[in-house]
């Protein structure tokens, strides 16, 4: 799944930055959305790992942890 948006995530990207005037703007947006993209995935693998016993037998594990935290979460 990750892959899948990734590689979207590139083509529009050669897509969009083909528009752009100035390179270096473009370039520490890039890094910035990056990082925070990283970051988001991290903490997502980290709250896997923390409930492992949750969501061991979830098919997705993350709306498990949401389902645990409030049961309105899972429905957002």
């Amino acid at each position: 799944y990750y892959s899948l948006c990734a590689m979207t995530a590139v083509s529009m990207a050669f897509i969009l930055g083909g528009s752009v005037v100035r390179i270096g703007i473009a370039e520490k947006g890039g890094t910035r959305g990056g990082l925070l993209v990283g970051l988001v995935v991290f903490i997502a693998a980290i709250s896997i790992f923390a409930n492992l016993d949750t969501v061991k037998d979830a098919d997705l594990p993350i709306l498990a942890i949401a389902n645990q935290i409030h049961p309105w979460l899972a429905y957002i």
